[in-house]
């Protein structure tokens, strides 16, 4: 499967049997697997622009990277920090870069 649009507003924090979190995914609109494709692409930010314009495994692993990426940093508290770290990507992706990740734990797996 194939999800084609992950972003961190489609991962949701479910809380169960107390004080246990669950994590579910949502907005299956893009979803390609053998019945369903819908060729749906990421928001900026989520998608390389070098990679050609279609949905693949290497598109929800990239998008997976932008995600930790804003985990490990604390970004998206609210619309304008949303709106920032799509103007930084957006800059460093057409320069062929990517955004700092010393210090970061998760910097391996970005």
């Amino acid at each position: 499967m194939i999800h084609s649009n992950l972003r961190p507003e489609n991962f949701l924090l479910h809380t169960v049997a107390g004080n246990m979190l669950d994590l579910l995914l949502c907005d299956f609109r893009g979803l390609i697997n053998r019945e369903i494709d819908s060729r749906h692409l990421p928001d900026a930010g989520f998608f390389n622009p070098y990679n050609p314009p279609e949905s693949t495994k290497s598109t929800d692993i990239f998008s997976l990277g932008s995600i930790y990426y804003i985990i490990m940093t604390g970004l998206f508290k609210s619309l304008e920090e949303m709106e920032k770290y799509e103007e930084l990507v957006e800059d460093l992706f057409a320069s062929k870069s990517y955004p700092p990740v010393d210090g970061l734990a998760a910097r391996s797996v970005i």
